[in-house]
């Protein structure tokens, strides 16, 4: 517990120390499909993290049926955090290739290909 805390800890120290950079840079640009992928990942995770720590330092003794929302909400939070960064990846990968449409077909056609090995192996 004690470990997760230290990490959220730096995650928000983080967010106070970019914050400056973070409203000159991202909030006064135009709303584009990465802006809102990039807020969502950060606050996302922000939010959803300390979530995990409230639910965590207030149900010692849980109920069975807690317990397992907890870990579907832990799970698909996960999920969403994962996944948003490396479509963030791949958003900046296509802006390096010039965004090409030929590019973008073979990013998203590798990820595809990159998902369906994760569910084969699940």
């Amino acid at each position: 517990r004690a470990l997760g805390l230290s990490g959220f800890s730096f995650l928000v120290y983080d967010h106070i120390l970019t914050f400056d950079e973070e409203v000159k840079f991202v909030w006064q640009a135009p709303w584009t499909v990465t802006k809102v992928t990039f807020l969502a990942n950060r606050y996302g995770n922000l939010i959803a993290q300390g979530s995990v720590h409230v639910i965590e330092a207030i149900h010692h003794s849980s109920t069975e049926q807690l317990c397992r929302r907890f870990n579907t909400f832990v799970s698909i939070h996960m999920l969403l955090g994962s996944e948003s960064i490396h479509i963030l990846v791949l958003l900046r990968a296509w802006a390096i290739w010039g965004c090409e449409r030929r590019m973008a077909i073979r990013l998203i056609s590798a990820y595809v290909v990159y998902l369906l090995i994760l569910l084969g192996m699940t």
